[in-house]
C-alpha cells in the first residue's frame, strides 16, 4: 500500500487476509481501520490422460478450469501433436498423425478475463501394425505355420485376416497355418486389434505354387526290344531341380533320378506305374524337406514280334500247297517275312507265304525273321520234313477202265461230299489251267463232281488213243489218294493207297519218252511233275499226245489197284 492509500501488486498466495490500515491527517492525528481481503486461487486446470495411437481417433477428453473469478472458462492450446485440437471449452479430440511424446501448453481465461497456463504432455504410440511374413506354399501341401508379430498400440493383440487362399486360416494370436487347396497369387489384409480395441491393418501377399506334378509320357514298348529313352518333365512346387522315382514299371525298365525311363522290357502286358516327383524343396520348421506329388501312368508292353510255325506236307518233286504264316506281337502289321534254311525249291514271300516244289528230301530246320510295321524284328525256328520220292506201286493208280465203270464214276461223284461238290473241279482247273481250266477247251472252273465224271466219260468215248482220259485218270488218282484233298476213306474203299501226299508224290521213269515231252530220257519224275509238264506243254503248243499217252498209260497200269 502506498502512503496515499493505493493498494497494488500481485498476490502470490491465495486465501482471506485481515489487515489494519492506519490513517494520519496533516496535523498528525491518526486512526486505525481493520479490513480484510480474499485472494482467489490462480486460474488453472488439471492435465488429462490421453490414450493416443497414431492414426487412431482418440476418445475426446475435456479439461476443467479452476481458480480466478470462475467460469465460464475458455481454452487455447499450443504444441499438441498434429491431428489433435482443443476446443474453446477445453475438449481435446482428433486423430494424431504422428507418434512420439509432445509437450503442450494450455491457456485458460476465466469469466473476468484473468488467465492462467498449464503445461502438459501426451505420448502418441506408433500405429498398430505387423510385418508380413514369408510363406512357402504349394497347393495340396500343408505350410509350415508362421506367426505375425504386432507392434504399436498396446498389447496383447488379436488378429483377423481376409483374402487368404482357400485352406489357410489365421488364429487370433496371428498364426497362419493350413493346406492351400488352390494355387495363384493372393493379396490378403490382416487386421490387428490391440488391448484397447484400437485397430490397424497391413496388406500382404502370398504366392501358392501349383502342386508338384508331371505328365505321363507315351512310348512304344515291345518285350525284348530296348525302348528309346523318354524323359518326364516336372513342374509346379517351388521349382528348381526335380527328382523322380517310380514303382511298378515293367520288368527291365528303370527310371533315373532325372526322370528318364530306359531299358529293355522283359515281359509283356499292361502295367500301371506310379511316379513320385520331388521339387527343390524349402525350409519348413527347422529342417529341410521337399514337397512331393504322385502320378499314375500306364504302359503297354507288346509281346515280341513272332509267328507260329506252319505244317507243310512236302514231297520231293511235288509242289506244296502254299501256306501262309501269320505275324503277331510288336507294334502290329503289316508284317514282312524272310526265311533262311528252307529246302531247295521252296521260297517265302515277304507276306509270309511258303510255296514251291522241294527238289531235295530230308528234315530241314529253317529260321523265320518277322518284322512289324515299325521294323522291329523277331525270329522263329521251324522245321519241315520233305518226304523222298517213292516209286509207283499197286494201289496208287487205276486204269482208265476203272474210271469208266460204275465204281470209278461213283468215286468221282462221291468225293468231298457228293455230286454237287466243287473242290475236285476247282483243284483241276487251278493246278492245270491249260488242261482243265479257263485256258483249255474243257474248263472245269466252278463245276461239280458230276461235271468231272462227265468230262472223263467224254474223253474215254473218243475213237483211237485215249490220251486225255489217260492224263485225267492220273490226275484223278493223284487227287483221291491225297488225304489232305479228298479225305482218308472214300478211295481206300476201292483199294487205293491213301496218304497225305498221295499218288502225286510217287515217281515214274519216263524211259525214252522224256525228251519228247521236254524232260530227260530214262529219268524218274513224280506224277504231279508229269501232270504239270503236260499242262506246260499244252500251254507252249508242244504237246506230244503219243508220248503222254504212253507215259500215263504206263502210270495207270503200273500202279493199278488190285
Amino acid at each position: 500500500m502506498s502512503s496515499n492509500g493505493t493498494i497494488s501488486g500481485t498476490p502470490t498466495v491465495s486465501g482471506t487476509f485481515n489487515y489494519a490500515v492506519t490513517v494520519k491527517d496533516s496535523a498528525g492525528n491518526w486512526s486505525v481501520v481493520n479490513c480484510s481481503v480474499t485472494v482467489a486461487p490462480p486460474v488453472s486446470a488439471s492435465c488429462v490422460v490421453i490414450n493416443a495411437v497414431q492414426g487412431v481417433p482418440i476418445t475426446p477428453v475435456a479439461m476443467l478450469g479452476t481458480g480466478g473469478s470462475g467460469g465460464p472458462y475458455t481454452f487455447t492450446a499450443t504444441g499438441l501433436p498434429a491431428g489433435l485440437t482443443m476446443s474453446s471449452n477445453g475438449a481435446i479430440s482428433g486423430t494424431p498423425t504422428v507418434s512420439g511424446t509432445f509437450n503442450y501448453t494450455v491457456t485458460l481465461t476465466d469469466g473476468k478475463g484473468d488467465t492462467g497456463t498449464v503445461n502438459c504432455s501426451v505420448a502418441v504410440a506408433p500405429p498398430i501394425s505387423a510385418s508380413c511374413v514369408a510363406i512357402d506354399a504349394v497347393q495340396g501341401n500343408a505350410i509350415t505355420p508362421v506367426t505375425l508379430v504386432a507392434n504399436g498400440g498396446t498389447g496383447p493383440y488379436t488378429f483377423t485376416a481376409a483374402g487368404l487362399p482357400t485352406g489357410l486360416t489365421i488364429s487370433a494370436s496371428g498364426t497362419i497355418s493350413g493346406t492351400p487347396t488352390v494355387s495363384g497369387t493372393f493379396n490378403y489384409t490382416v487386421t490387428i486389434t490391440d488391448s484397447k480395441g484400437r485397430q490397424g491393418t497391413v496388406s500382404c501377399k502370398i504366392v501358392v505354387a501349383p502342386p508338384v506334378s508331371t505328365s505321363c509320357v507315351s512310348f512304344s514298348a515291345i518285350q525284348g526290344v530296348a525302348i528309346t529313352p523318354v524323359a518326364l518333365v516336372g513342374n509346379g512346387g517351388s521349382g528348381g531341380q526335380y527328382t523322380f522315382t517310380a514303382t511298378g514299371l515293367p520288368p527291365g525298365l528303370t527310371m533315373s533320378s532325372s526322370g528318364v525311363i530306359s531299358g529293355t522290357p522283359t515281359a509283356s502286358g499292361t502295367y500301371t506305374y506310379t511316379v513320385t516327383i520331388h521339387d527343390a524343396g524349402g525350409y519348413q520348421g527347422s529342417g529341410r524337406c521337399s514337397h512331393n506329388g504322385t502320378l499314375k501312368c500306364t504302359i503297354v508292353v507288346a509281346p515280341p514280334v513272332s509267328a507260329s510255325c506252319v505244317s507243310i506236307n512236302a514231297f520231293k518233286g511235288v509242289a506244296i500247297t502254299p501256306v501262309t504264316l501269320v505275324g503277331s506281337g510288336g507294334l502290329g502289321g503289316p508284317y514282312t517275312f524272310s526265311a533262311t534254311g528252307l529246302p531247295a525249291g521252296l521260297t517265302m514271300s515277304s507276306s509270309g507265304t511258303i510255296s514251291g516244289t522241294p527238289t531235295v528230301s530230308g528234315t530241314f530246320n529253317y529260321t523265320l525273321t518277322i518284322k512289324d510295321k515299325a521294323g522291329n524284328k523277331g525270329t522263329v525256328s521251324c522245321s519241315v520234313a520233305v518226304t523222298p520220292q517213292l516209286s509207283l506201286c499197286g494201289g496208287d493208280t487205276a486204269t482208265i477202265g476203272f474210271w469208266h465203270n460204275n465204281n470209278g464214276q461213283a468215286l468221282i461223284v462221291g468225293v468231298n461230299g457228293g455230286p454237287s461238290a466243287t473242290k475236285l473241279a476247282t483243284w483241276l482247273a487251278t493246278n492245270f489251267p491249260y488242261l482243265y481250266g479257263a485256258k483249255s477247251g474243257s474248263d472245269l472252273t466252278g463245276k461239280t463232281n458230276a461235271d468231272v465224271a462227265a468230262l472223263f466219260m467224254r474223253f474215254f468215248g473218243v475213237t483211237g488213243a485215249k490220251t486225255n482220259a489217260q492224263i485225267l485218270g492220273g490226275a484223278l488218282a493223284a487227287y483221291v489218294t491225297n488225304s489232305n484233298l479228298a479225305g482218308s476213306s472214300s478211295a481206300a474203299a476201292y483199294g487205293f493207297n491213301v496218304s497225305p501226299g498221295g499218288t502225286g508224290t510217287k515217281s515214274y521213269n519216263v524211259g525214252s519218252y522224256g525228251t519228247a515231252i521236254g524232260l530227260s530220257n530214262n529219268a524218274a519224275y513224280t506224277v504231279m511233275q508229269l501232270l504239270q509238264q503236260a499242262n506246260m506243254e499244252q500251254q507252249l503248243g508242244a504237246f506230244n499226245a503219243t508220248a503222254f499217252n504212253a507215259i500215263f498209260d504206263g502210270i495207270n497200269s503200273n500202279g493199278d489197284i488190285n
